[in-house]
């Protein structure tokens, strides 16, 4: 008997979803904080994370955390702090879709029976495949109907009128270019209407790779504009429910704001095909434009839909 699929829940202003009974995250890069900030503030930030996610998971009922790699930052020293992060969640069973940083982490955990590794390049659970997304996926996973991807830590640019800028955040999910050549070659059988979710960044310190920048490892002279004011309209539950009540259950539980609800239309001046910039070099599904992004869906984390990425895409 085949599994049952579930739909994603986009958690309310945190970069965080739930699939059926397991909370998903991405990037956490532990030790990232102590090259920005000094050695000083690792114990403030991992209690926060801690916190933060053993909350996220007991408020949506979620007994499992799928971590989408690159859980610590240095990619060879060591840092003992990712024993205490471990630590802090024993109570859930933990999976581990180890990333390109996550070198010698299995020493970290051999002592808690709870976490667990998946193999490279990544794991399927309930009709959804988990990868970090370095690596090429299997084509069983690629026959999945969601595929979760982390690395990239996917964000959006906005320039107001006196040129000041502000990066957010964003989950963006679309499809497979199913006319290319590659995605027929390397994946015969896969399932053309899969959605890719690329996650954001859980780390707090990290922003991510604006998708609309158009320099290199720079911000976007032709970022999107930011939508005036009362054209955004929000469709998401109030903070106060952002724990979806529904998490867990086996019908399927609805997204707190959906991919169907009604979206602000507004166009930017720049449109068409995706910018050259960081965030389409990272991962090979990005690398070889496997991955439909012109016609992608662009969510905030406070849960506006900002449609289509085509919108917000500079015209190379």
């Amino acid at each position: 008997m085949p599994s049952k699929s579930f739909e994603p829940i986009f958690l309310h202003d945190v970069p965080a979803c739930v699939y059926s009974d397991s909370l998903v995250i991405a990037d956490a890069h532990i030790g990232l904080e102590t090259e920005i900030l000094g050695k000083g503030s690792a114990p403030v930030f991992l209690k926060k994370n801690v916190e933060q996610i053993v909350a996220l998971a007991n408020e949506n009922n979620c007994k499992k955390i799928i971590l989408l790699g690159d859980v610590k930052h240095k990619i060879t020293a060591e840092d003992d702090f990712v024993f205490d992060f471990f630590k802090g969640l024993q109570d859930f069973e933990v999976t581990i879709v180890p990333g390109n940083h996550d070198g010698s982490l299995k020493k970290y955990a051999m002592f808690h029976t709870n976490v667990k590794f998946a193999e490279q390049p990544g794991m399927i659970y309930n009709n959804a495949a988990f990868a970090h997304g370095h690596t090429w996926p299997t084509e069983e996973m690629m026959q999945q109907d969601y595929l979760f991807v982390g690395h990239s830590h996917p964000a959006i640019e906005f320039v107001d009128k006196l040129e000041s800028k502000s990066v957010q955040k964003i989950w963006l999910m679309g499809g497979l270019e199913g006319e290319s050549e590659m995605l027929a070659k390397k994946y015969p059988n896969a399932n053309l209407k899969i959605k890719v979710i690329f996650v954001p960044a859980f780390n707090p310190l990290i922003t991510g790779s604006a998708i609309n920048s158009t320099r290199e490892g720079s911000s976007a002279p032709g970022a999107a504009r930011f939508v005036p004011r009362g054209q955004m309209r929000p469709f998401f539950g109030s903070p106060k429910n952002r724990a979806a009540k529904r998490c867990g259950d086996r019908s399927g539980g609805r997204s707190r704001w959906s991919a169907t609800a009604s979206r602000h239309r507004r166009r930017s001046a720049h449109s068409g095909g995706a910018a050259a910039n960081d965030f389409y070099r990272a991962g090979p599904l990005l690398k070889n434009k496997l991955f439909k992004a012109a016609e992608a869906k662009i969510y905030l984390l406070n849960g506006i839909n900002l449609g289509s990425a085509k919108n917000y895409l500079k015209t190379n």
